[in-house]
């Protein structure tokens, strides 16, 4: 593999990491004074049931997910939103822009302009055909007419 190509990639890798563990949602805990919330949700499967300090660590019955408290139900207030939507979001983003850079890396390259062509037309058809020096005795073949040639010396 080329050398640029797993530059970038490490790069990117690095870059998707960052962004992963400063966006990577904080888990929640209860602030201040419990008894201000009245009901907790499970964040895995939805389920909400009625605040109550003694359960609230050991997890949702159903499916075992963390429980979060809330003061108001969310059957009133909407579902919350997904704590990881912004981090896939941006990790989304860092993909495209790695994606983006390995396509810059590997791009063809345009003939460096100190290199001359030279040219001639097919005797046939008089397609004019572009060469270079290296190619000269070459057999060859018209792309229009399919005329069979040699690359003639510089004229």
């Amino acid at each position: 593999m080329n050398r640029q190509i797993v530059i970038t990639l490490v790069v990117g890798a690095a870059v998707v990491a960052v962004t992963v563990w400063l966006t990577y949602p904080k888990t929640t805990t209860f602030i201040g004074d419990p008894s201000k919330y009245k009901f907790m949700h499970c964040s895995r499967c939805g389920r909400e049931v009625k605040f109550d300090v003694d359960h609230y660590d050991s997890g949702c019955q159903k499916c075992g997910g963390r429980l979060n408290p809330t003061q108001e139900s969310i059957a009133v207030t909407g579902r919350p939103p997904n704590p990881y939507f912004k981090m896939a979001a941006l990790v989304l983003v860092d993909l495209i822009v790695v994606m983006a850079a390995i396509l810059w890396v590997t791009r063809r390259r345009l003939a460096e302009p100190d290199e001359d062509f030279l040219y001639m037309n097919c005797e046939k058809c008089r397609q004019k055909i572009r060469y270079r020096e290296q190619q000269i005795g070459l057999a060859a073949m018209c792309r229009r007419c399919k005329h069979a040639f040699m690359y003639p010396e510089e004229e």
